[in-house]
């Protein structure tokens, strides 16, 4: 494990650096912010780069990780591209981490630039570049685009909530066929919309090695989710896809549906709040039946109906590696459940289960209480909001109560009674976890 040094290390002499580190003389990989020069007040300033000189000098590390993490009353607001130049210019770095925290944007960004277009290597092997939430725009992200097209080993790239527009989404697939061998890329809560999506194909077109892509609360609708889908099939190796929050409707849904046969290893797929109705759920519950990687899947917060469930349910057979299912606040009611509960046996990989704010009832309950014997590996079960009663309850509790991995089963906001509740403390000692409450005081509430 590298050695990190962290910040309450750093006194105000560089001698207690030095105690600090000689423990592990080669294996320091990490400097957080506290090392590099002026990013910490000014009185603190002689000390970090005494350090950062020190340790680049004296030890011989390998250091190739900086994280920025200015603290809210730390960042100095004098910092500037000179500052962030000369602390990065000490290594040989290829992985930038900015903490959300620091202010100085502009001379972050000017320093990075700078230095990737010096003499000094960055740019041949920066690795990872995560700048997420410091709201740099589509100006920052001009300036990074304008250096990092000589980044060609730049596999991880987070420029998520950066107020970004379809013009920054635009700018950034002017990367296409340089950064070849990006493998995550990270463009979440940024709205870059449909026309930003279109932009942004043309470049996931030339990423033949992606296999993170994070887009969520970006609004890019139905037609964005089109543009990105057909881009992503000719990327063989995606496993995580997150496209929560777009609005993307049933045509978007039907879009994204191909992509379960398209992408084999496609692991994750989150579609949370994306307006999808029964009919979208159905080219997804079709579509199940191709991808053979799939372990997660949530498709929570849409309206699905009954029919969209059933078609989900009855692929769910084909899906032998599927853990973690979500369909919370889906529209579906003890009719959805059933069909669920008739192939839930055969999900013998499940670990997590999310039903709440669903109108599952007494009826849907029994269902699912004669299935879930069967899932050997189930670990969290929610049913919270679910319109239970005490029967219904009291069935579930006493299934899971035999389930060996079983950790976690929420019940709250249910019409159980007192008594009831009771009942289920009292007699199943074997769920670690049993949420009865929304009150954290509550006697209800028993965590073993």
């Amino acid at each position: 494990q590298p050695f990190f040094l962290s910040s309450k290390m750093v006194q105000e002499t560089g001698g207690s650096v030095i105690a600090a580190v000689e423990q592990d003389r080669r294996g320091l990989r990490i400097l957080p912010a506290a090392l590099l020069g002026r990013v910490w007040p000014a009185e603190r300033a002689v000390m970090g780069m005494r350090a950062c000189k020190w340790l680049k000098g004296e030890l011989e590390t390998n250091v190739d990780t900086v994280l920025l993490k200015g603290p809210q009353l730390g960042c100095c607001k004098e910092v500037t591209e000179q500052d962030v130049f000369e602390s990065f210019q000490m290594f040989h770095l290829s992985r930038i981490n900015v903490d959300w925290r620091f202010r100085v944007v502009d001379a972050l960004v000017a320093g990075i630039a700078n230095m990737c277009r010096s003499g000094y290597g960055m740019a041949s092997v920066l690795v990872d570049l995560k700048l997420s939430r410091l709201r740099i725009g589509d100006t920052g992200i001009e300036a990074l685009v304008g250096v990092l097209r000589d980044c060609k080993t730049l596999q991880f790239l987070d420029v998520g909530y950066n107020a970004l527009t379809w013009s920054g989404a635009k700018t950034l697939a002017t990367l296409a066929g340089n950064c070849t061998a990006l493998s995550r890329l990270n463009l979440a809560g940024n709205g870059i919309g449909a026309e930003g999506a279109r932009h942004l194909s043309l470049m996931l077109h030339e990423c033949k090695d992606l296999s993170h892509l994070d887009v969520g609360f970006n609004n890019i609708g139905s037609a964005g989710a089109a543009f990105l889908s057909h881009a992503l099939s000719s990327c063989p190796a995606l496993a995580h896809l997150t496209l929560h929050h777009n609005a993307i409707g049933d045509e978007g849904a039907s879009a994204v549906a191909e992509l379960l046969r398209e992408c084999q290893q496609l692991e994750h797929l989150d579609l949370r709040y994306n307006d999808i109705g029964a009919e979208g759920c159905s080219f997804v519950g079709r579509n199940l039946k191709s991808s053979k990687a799939l372990m997660y899947l949530d498709v929570s917060r849409n309206a699905i109906q009954d029919s969209g469930l059933s078609a989900i349910a009855h692929s769910l057979t084909e899906c032998r590696f599927l853990m973690h299912l979500d369909l919370s606040k889906s529209s579906t009611t003890a009719r959805g459940m059933i069909e669920l509960s008739s192939v839930l046996p055969s999900c013998s990989t499940l670990t997590l289960l999310d039903l709440s704010d669903n109108d599952v009832g007494e009826e849907g309950a029994a269902a699912l209480a004669s299935a879930l014997g069967h899932c050997n590996r189930l670990k969290c079960l929610n049913l919270n909001r679910s319109r239970l009663g005490p029967v219904g309850a009291v069935r579930i509790a006493s299934v899971l109560a035999k389930c060996p991995a079983v950790e976690e089963l929420d019940l709250r906001t249910n019409s159980l009674g007192g008594e009831c509740k009771s009942r289920l403390l009292s007699w199943s000692p074997s769920i670690p976890r049993l949420l009865l409450s929304d009150t954290a005081q509550s006697p209800y509430i028993r965590v073993a």
